[in-house]
């Protein structure tokens, strides 16, 4: 499960059905098989390797320092004695883009009549 939490992050929660380490794999673009030689399989971002000792089942990463506005895919990969690489899942970062401007829709400016 993924979801954008802020500005340049995306969190990151699993489960695993052994207790094992935890890390991601992600990239800005789409990666349809692994590459099982490459460093990351293929990928060229990872984040740090977490709960190597002890080990857990509950998995919580946030990525940061990712750039606004960008869709990345992304990787689970729990380790313990095997390796287990997740399907790649998507998410798009927050944009600080405010050129465009909100525009309510729904709203209607009704004149106001005020009898004193």
């Amino acid at each position: 499960f993924g979801r954008t939490s802020a500005f340049g992050e995306i969190s990151i929660n699993w489960t695993s059905d052994r207790l094992t380490s935890t890390r991601v794999v992600y990239d800005t673009v789409a990666h349809e098989s692994l590459d099982m030689t490459k460093t990351n399989f293929g990928y060229p971002n990872s984040s740090s390797t977490l709960n190597t000792d002890p080990k857990v089942s509950e998995h919580a990463i946030v990525l940061s320092e990712l750039s606004d506005g960008t869709t990345y895919y992304w990787r689970v990969v729990s380790e313990n004695s095997t390796v287990a690489i997740g399907m790649e899942k998507t998410n798009r970062t927050f944009t600080k883009d405010f050129s465009t401007p909100f525009t309510p829709v729904g709203l209607v400016q009704v004149p106001l009549e005020v009898n004193c």
